[in-house]
């Protein structure tokens, strides 16, 4: 496949291009500074863009059979519409290019009260989300308009903590419903987890909770 990474630069993003090129993959990096990344690899190309900026999206996803969004705020402390206003923008462009798959990362907390167990809606998320408010509802935004959204084959992946930890290559999910003990996962593991979902069609449509 064709796979166009959003984020490419960041710790996901770039497990992510790596990955996908063991895979035998061939990838375009979506990064909004071109100048950090560094000489692509074999099989990458490099595009500058900003997901709050439509038209540095242009022509940027022609020829690409799928979507994988590892985009996050800056700061996730501070009001942002980077994953709501970034998906519209992605999900305009993807349309445009008639491409339909699309895996993002969206995160446990920004889950809806229903979908938490009594220690993660009384007490844990509470606490996450009074620090990283903002950033918990934006993704709610994201997610709900990834629900009504047309011709848009959707995989929301919902990690707990992330960690710089070796991966494991071995970790859980729960698809649309709760996963007990979901605490942390690494980067690599989730990259791995994003990927897998990018060529899985059983899961379009749905959410995944994944975690070590």
């Amino acid at each position: 496949m064709h796979i166009i990474v959003l984020g490419a630069a960041g710790r996901t993003g770039s497990q992510i291009v790596q990955q996908a090129l063991r895979a035998g993959h061939t990838v375009t990096a979506l990064v909004r500074d071109d100048s950090t990344y560094g000489p692509p690899a074999v099989g990458v190309q490099v595009h500058r863009a900003d997901v709050s900026d439509p038209s540095s999206l242009a022509g940027a996803f022609a020829g690409s059979d799928t979507v994988i969004n590892a985009i996050g705020p800056r700061n996730g402390k501070e009001p942002a519409m980077v994953y709501s206003e970034g998906a519209a923008n992605v999900t305009a462009e993807m349309r445009r290019a008639g491409v339909r798959r699309l895996v993002t990362v969206s995160a446990v907390p920004a889950s809806l009260p229903h979908e938490k167990n009594l220690f993660e809606r009384l007490l844990l998320h509470p606490i996450l989300w009074r620090f990283f408010g903002p950033s918990y509802a934006d993704l709610r935004i994201m997610e709900a308009a990834l629900r009504d959204s047309a011709n848009i084959d959707w995989t929301i992946i919902r990690p707990p903590l992330l960690t710089d930890d070796e991966p494991t290559g071995i970790y859980r999910t729960a698809i649309d419903s709760h996963l007990n003990g979901a605490k942390k996962i690494s980067r690599t593991d989730l990259a791995t987890a994003m990927l897998a979902a990018s060529t899985n069609d059983t899961l379009i449509g749905h959410i995944l909770t994944v975690s070590i």
